[in-house]
């Protein structure tokens, strides 16, 4: 549900980021750890035990130390050299350096030069390897990188993977009034964006009477992260069309027709509920098409057009409803 990008090690200060590795290797199972918080932590920030379990000899535990280094930059050896110094005296089975960078190339050298001298194995986890651990611990990316705010998006993404349930107006209020739409990922965009479409209707009767709000500015968003030049649904793929709605709106300026559906398309074998939406401008040629798919990485396709909108929201009616029957378009 989360990803690399998802995880800002930065926004955390250093004894923050103590406490988010801390409870990571709890997560991955370290046992008995303790955080040696202050500055006299005898040459690691958090110690544990893990244990190992072998088939051909009975279980035994590893005494593992942990150094914690929130750096923008590179860490440079003389950082690390107390370090390995309290490592030697001490003597663990492993030393751990996590960082939110990297080190730097002469104090990398230095321990690929004094690594095979060491009694215990000697192990670097860089600001990328920690980024993808974290982005898979879903209890710490609530808990460390995520506004409650993009909480409630992701939860109302997820229902709607499960559950088939799109988020409510009120939902989407509070969605479009205190998100920073620049900071989602294009899948959220879209979700965010189509499920609005959906919603018109019923956003429209709940501004009534009340201050109205807007997603025109997602227009912006999806147009910058734009990846298809072809449209959204390829001519092999079928599609059954669930619910469909298109119309003019009075509660969005910056657009001046609209096409959404909720659909299932299928390719090949694989069948998935997808969300669907087309608007264009008010000349008729400038145009955006977005599809989502409910998978657990959410693929999005995106196209944006500075030209020919009316003639491809034409065609891609024509993809929507292929079927016999009544005519949502007459």
């Amino acid at each position: 549900m989360f990803t690399e990008e998802d995880v800002d090690l930065l926004s955390l200060d250093a004894s923050r980021f103590e406490e988010a590795c801390f409870d990571l290797l709890m997560s991955l199972g370290y046992q008995e750890l303790s955080w040696r918080q202050g500055s006299a932590d005898s040459g690691r920030d958090i110690e544990g035990r893990w244990t190992v379990n072998n088939t051909l000899v009975s279980a035994y535990e590893e005494r593992w130390f942990f150094e914690c280094k929130r750096y923008v930059e590179g860490v440079p050896a003389a950082e690390l050299n107390s370090k390995i110094a309290w490592a030697d005296a001490e003597k663990p089975n492993h030393l751990v350096v996590m960082t939110t960078s990297h080190l730097t190339n002469d104090a990398a050298k230095w321990l690929e030069k004094i690594r095979p001298q060491k009694p215990y194995a000697l192990h670097i986890v860089d600001g990328k390897a920690l980024r993808r651990l974290f982005s898979s611990q879903d209890e710490l990316m609530t808990r460390y990188f995520v506004s409650s705010q993009r909480k409630l998006l992701l939860d109302a993404r997820r229902n709607w993977l499960i559950h088939g349930i799109l988020p409510a107006p009120d939902m989407l209020r509070i969605l479009a009034t205190e998100l920073d739409f620049s900071s989602l990922s294009p899948p959220e965009l879209a979700f965010l964006w189509s499920s609005a479409q959906l919603r018109g209707e019923e956003i429209e009767a709940l501004i009534e009477d009340s201050e109205p709000f807007y997603f025109g500015p997602l227009l912006k968003e999806l147009g910058r992260v734009s990846n298809c030049a072809e449209p959204v649904i390829g001519p092999s793929e079928q599609v059954e069309t669930l619910d469909y709605r298109m119309g003019g709106s009075s509660w969005e300026h910056e657009y001046a027709w609209q096409d959404c559906a909720e659909l299932v398309v299928q390719r090949a074998s694989k069948s998935r509920l997808a969300l669907y939406s087309f608007v264009r401008g008010s000349d008729e040629e400038e145009g955006l098409e977005v599809l989502v798919e409910a998978s657990s990485d959410f693929p999005v396709r995106i196209r944006h057009m500075k030209s020919g909108a009316h003639a491809a929201i034409d065609a891609a009616r024509k993809t929507l409803w292929p079927r016999e029957g009544p005519d949502p378009f007459e």
